[in-house]
């Protein structure tokens, strides 16, 4: 980390051994930028482990303010398949195999604030 980017850290917050979150000071002092870095389970996990990480990174979108911006990346060990209907504005159409369930989470349908 350069210390620029030092500097700006507000704060940063391991939440589990899938998820962390870092938060950030922007040049907009009333603005804030949010890192969470994921690895979310696979689809033959135990749907408690799946619930709870899906909920812990629910959670962490919900206490972002509404001025902030979110970075949301990671491993969702989502297969997008090669079919794109209904998720053209995120997903090109190169996709292969079949889609999964983790594709169809809530967390990739939330809206744009």
């Amino acid at each position: 980390m350069t210390k620029e980017t030092r500097k700006a850290l507000i704060a940063w917050e391991p939440i589990s051994s899938r998820l962390i979150t870092a938060s950030f000071r922007t040049n907009n002092r009333r603005v804030k930028a949010h890192i969470i870095q994921c690895y979310a389970p696979t689809n033959y996990a135990v749907d408690d482990v799946k619930a709870r990480f899906y909920d812990s990174l629910n959670h962490l979108l919900g206490r972002v303010g509404a001025r902030d911006f979110i970075i949301l990346m990671g491993d969702f060990n989502a297969k997008i398949g090669g079919r794109n209907e209904g998720y053209e504005e995120v997903m090109g159409k190169h996709g292969v195999g079949k889609i999964n369930e983790n594709v169809t989470r809530p967390c990739y349908r939330k809206p744009n604030r």
